[in-house]
C-alpha cells in the first residue's frame, strides 16, 4: 500500500509486479506510479480525511479544550534527536536554522498569546526541554485533536499544514528556502521572518482562505471520500487461500515490546500508552479481523 506522504514500494528483493495488490490514496497517485493498476485500487486513505476520524477523538478534544481553552498550537519536527532525515546534510542544516528561529518565535509569543508546543513523535527531548520553561509541552494523544482544538497552527515544512486545511483550522508557516517543501508550505499563510510571523499571531485574526487552484490541489491528493469502507471492500474482494495462523506473531510482538522497553527505557511504555491508549488493536477494532475471509491476523499487542 502506498504511503500518504510519498510513493514507495517496500520490498527487500524486488520491484512491484503486475500481480501485486497496490492500493492508492488517489487517482493522482495511481497515475504517478505508472503501474497500470485498476481504478478500483484507488481506495483513499483515512489520514487524508481527518474529519472522518474526529468521532474517535471526542474525549481527547474535550480534555484539551478544558485544560487550555483557546490557544495557538506550535508543532513541527526539527529536533536534533530526530534522525530519519539526517542522511541529508542540507536537511540537518535546515532543521538547525528552524530550531533557533522557532525558539525566538515561542519566546516572543509566550507572554502575549496562549501557546502549546507539541513535538513530533520522533523528536527527542532537547528542543522540548528548551521551551518547556516558556510554554506547555504536550506529547499526549494524536496530532488531530490538538489541531482541532487550536485556533491556529504554527509550523514549518510539516504535514500538519495539510491536516489543518482538511480540518478547517488556519495555519501559518515559517518558510526558509527549501524547494522540497514548497507545495506543503503553500497551503499555509507563509511568512519569511520571525517578526512578520509573530505580528500575525499576535493580531488574533487568522484566515483560512485559499485560492481555488490550491483547494483543487488538496481535493486531488485527498482521494475519494469514505476511504475506510472502500479499503475494506477492496480487501474483502481478495481471494485468500486457507492458511494456518502464525503462532509466533504474538510472541514476537511481546519480545519487541520488551526489547524496546530495555533499549529506550520505561518512559517509552508510558509515552505509548498516553498517545495510543492501553488497548491493543484487537480490542480497539474487534471486527477488523473478519476481513480477508477471516484470515487477517490482528496482534493483541
Amino acid at each position: 500500500m502506498l504511503d500518504e506522504e510519498g510513493i514507495f514500494f517496500s520490498h527487500s528483493r524486488r520491484a512491484p509486479e503486475p500481480t501485486d495488490l497496490m492500493l492508492f490514496n488517489s487517482e493522482y497517485q495511481r497515475r504517478l506510479t505508472n503501474l497500470h493498476a485498476p481504478r478500483n485500487d484507488v481506495v483513499g486513505n483515512p489520514r487524508l480525511h481527518p474529519k472522518s476520524l474526529l468521532p474517535y477523538f471526542e474525549d481527547e478534544v474535550r480534555t484539551i479544550r478544558e485544560r487550555y481553552g483557546k490557544f495557538v498550537l506550535v508543532c513541527s519536527s526539527f529536533d536534533p534527536k530526530m534522525r530519519s532525515s539526517y542522511g541529508f546534510a542540507a536537511e540537518a542544516e535546515l532543521d538547525a536554522r528552524y530550531r533557533e528561529l522557532f525558539y525566538q518565535v515561542i519566546a516572543r509569543l509566550a507572554a502575549r498569546v496562549p501557546i502549546v508546543y507539541r513535538p513530533h513523535p520522533s523528536d527527542g527531548e532537547e528542543f522540548a526541554a528548551r521551551v518547556a520553561h516558556l510554554v506547555p509541552v504536550e506529547r499526549r494523544f494524536n496530532i488531530l485533536p490538538w489541531i482541532t482544538s487550536s485556533c491556529l497552527v504554527v509550523n514549518a515544512k510539516c504535514t500538519s499544514t495539510f491536516e489543518a486545511v482538511r480540518l478547517g483550522v488556519p495555519s501559518a508557516t515559517l518558510c526558509l528556502k527549501s524547494a522540497t517543501h514548497s507545495k506543503l508550505n503553500a497551503l499555509s499563510r507563509r511568512f519569511y521572518d520571525v517578526d512578520a510571523l509573530c505580528r500575525y499571531v499576535e493580531g488574533g485574526v487568522y484566515s483560512l482562505e485559499l485560492p481555488r487552484y490550491k483547494r483543487d490541489y488538496v481535493a486531488l491528493i485527498s482521494g475519494p471520500e469514505d476511504p475506510q469502507r472502500r479499503l475494506l471492500d477492496r480487501l474483502d474482494a481478495v481471494e485468500v487461500p486457507e492458511t494456518a495462523r502464525f503462532r509466533g506473531v504474538q510472541w514476537a510482538a511481546r519480545a519487541t515490546r520488551f526489547i524496546n522497553g530495555v533499549w529506550w527505557g520505561p518512559r517509552t511504555a508510558a509515552y505509548i500508552r498516553a498517545k495510543y491508549g492501553s488497548l491493543g488493536y484487537a480490542e480497539r477494532f474487534p471486527g477488523f479481523a473478519s476481513h480477508l475471509g477471516g484470515h487477517l491476523l490482528v496482534s493483541r499487542e
